[in-house]
């Protein structure tokens, strides 16, 4: 009988969670099972199926797990955020909540350091964000109203391209230096300097978030606390249910053959207590003793 026909319609249907699961992947769960536990008569059958449908619902707990785990990942991140804006502050810097935000202003410091005639030269497209932050700090530190930046440094301020070609800002800076009446180097050297102070600054505080996010990365490989027993009673009750019932087919087949078989067989089952589930990893939650007759 293990090579009945794979049912399909509504039987299959019962299985199946629209829109999540295929029925065509329940069916060939469904006869691999019954491959395996080979029932021989209509009760073995029954056994079998419902074996299956335990099974099923073991493999969809495990994907549950794995949703579970990526739904709560954002957690750890807002952890690290938050630990972020304290060590920058720490550091004296301020306006840093992500590591996106150290690369940007990583670049702004390399940018600060950087020859403009060379990365003219390169052809070399700045961010546009980078750009505006650079030239905003060079105006403030020069002291310059909105009635002093000339007309082609607005321009370039406001400018919607995602990338701005270096040329155009070794003008401007050009240009700056002609309004404040200093030689480009001159204006450039206190950024310049600024720019170097800043970047090892930010490297340091770089190297201490990828720690924090190594250090905090474990807790995104279980869940919650507070969702761990539920979870691990749910997962208990399948697996404790899914082996009864293969050990049952299993005694009705040796029977069949003509073993002996246990007239008493315990099933121990024990779930952790919430306080202690917190601190488990993902160990069984049952055990299954089988008390042989003496011979």
């Amino acid at each position: 009988m293990a090579g009945n026909a794979i049912t399909h319609g509504i039987f299959a249907k019962a299985h199946v969670l629209p829109g999540v699961e295929r029925a065509e992947d329940w069916e060939v769960h469904r006869a691999g099972m019954l491959a395996s536990l080979e029932p021989a008569d209509y009760l073995e059958i029954v056994l079998a199926e419902r074996a299956a449908d335990l099974s099923w619902k073991l493999q969809r707990f495990r994907r549950y797990e794995t949703a579970l785990l990526r739904f709560n990942q954002p957690e750890c991140q807002q952890e690290v955020t938050r630990r972020l804006e304290g060590r920058a502050k720490h550091e004296g810097l301020v306006g840093y909540s992500s590591i996106a935000s150290i690369e940007e202003d990583l670049e702004l410091a390399q940018l600060q350091q950087a020859s403009l005639e060379q990365l003219a030269q390169a052809n070399t497209m700045l961010s546009n964000d980078v750009v505006q932050s650079w030239l905003g700090t060079l105006i403030e530190d020069e002291g310059l109203d909105r009635d002093r930046i000339p007309e082609l440094v607005w321009k370039l301020r406001c400018t919607s391209d995602d990338h701005i070609p270096a040329a155009a800002v070794l003008q401007a800076a050009k240009v700056l230096a002609q309004v404040v009446g200093k030689p480009l180097p001159a204006m450039l050297g206190k950024a310049r300097k600024a720019g170097k102070a800043r970047e090892a600054t930010l490297r340091k505080l770089k190297t201490w978030v990828h720690t924090e996010q190594q250090l905090l990365e474990p807790l995104q490989l279980l869940p919650r606390p507070d969702e761990l027993p539920h979870l691990m009673r749910y997962e208990a009750h399948l697996s404790r249910l899914l082996f009864q019932t293969i050990r049952e087919i299993e005694a009705r087949q040796a029977r069949r053959r003509g073993e002996s078989t246990p007239l008493v067989r315990v099933d121990i089952n024990s779930a952790p207590a919430d306080g202690e589930a917190a601190s488990l990893t993902r160990e069984a939650a049952d055990a299954a003793v089988t008390v042989a007759p003496r011979p």
